[in-house]
């Protein structure tokens, strides 16, 4: 059994080729609520650490 090559060669894809326009824009910081940088993680982090917990159920 020979292995050969295809007769057309695919045209490797970029992700540009994936954008679907405005409609379809994904922005994952914004959209994710992803911090911007390690500062922000901090506060976020302090922040959490200050709330009280919530009460349990048990």
């Amino acid at each position: 059994m020979d292995v050969t090559e295809p007769a057309e060669t695919l045209a490797e894809r970029t992700a540009a080729d994936y954008k679907g326009g405005t409609h379809l824009c994904f922005d994952p910081c914004k959209d994710l609520n992803l911090p911007s940088s390690y500062e922000e993680v901090k506060a976020r982090y302090k922040r959490l650490r200050s709330e009280p917990g919530t009460p349990s159920m048990n």
